[in-house]
């Protein structure tokens, strides 16, 4: 398994971020209490998230939970909640443009990093086949996640210690 990390974003209504214009980052604490749309509880994110708001004191008030983040898009530009999304959802929202403009993205500025992961058979060699799309994804979403300055990083293949764990 190869996995990528990149940096999250944080999204809020338009309506709800004039307190939100100035900065260039949103904080932890900016959300304090705030109704926050997440991925389910077991997702590494929502556990990730859940400690960062727990270090600065912060209640992390979920309201909304997803299997993925773009259901959470029409919830966040109803005003419903805020999120703390991957970046992928942000590009694909900047395709679909689902939330009709109604939503505003920022650089989230907490130590937390979203991670992408490639799955390959550990007991047999991947096919050339594979091995293509494989490198084509990785460099597409390279591509995509500078394009939007999310501070991609490459991680090594886990090993058969780290499956162990």
């Amino acid at each position: 398994m190869q996995h990528k990390s990149s940096a999250p974003i944080a999204t809020a209504p338009y309506t709800k971020t004039i307190h939100w214009q100035p900065r260039t980052k949103i904080s932890v604490a900016d959300l304090d209490a705030e109704p926050i749309g997440k991925l389910h509880g077991d997702h590494p994110l929502t556990r990730k998230l859940q400690h960062a708001f727990d270090a600065e004191g912060a209640h992390f008030a979920s309201s909304i939970a997803a299997q993925f983040f773009l259901p959470l898009i029409p919830f966040i530009a109803l005003g419903h909640c805020c999120t703390i999304l991957d970046p992928l959802t942000l590009v694909t929202e900047r395709e679909l443009d689902i939330a009709k403009g109604q939503i505003v993205f920022r650089p989230f500025d907490a130590p937390v990093r979203y991670e992408y992961a490639i799955l390959t058979p550990l007991h047999r060699p991947p096919s050339r086949l594979a091995t293509r799309v494989k490198r084509e994804w990785m460099q597409t979403l390279y591509e995509m996640l500078e394009s939007i300055g999310a501070a991609p990083a490459h991680h090594p293949p886990l090993t058969d210690e780290d499956h162990a764990l």
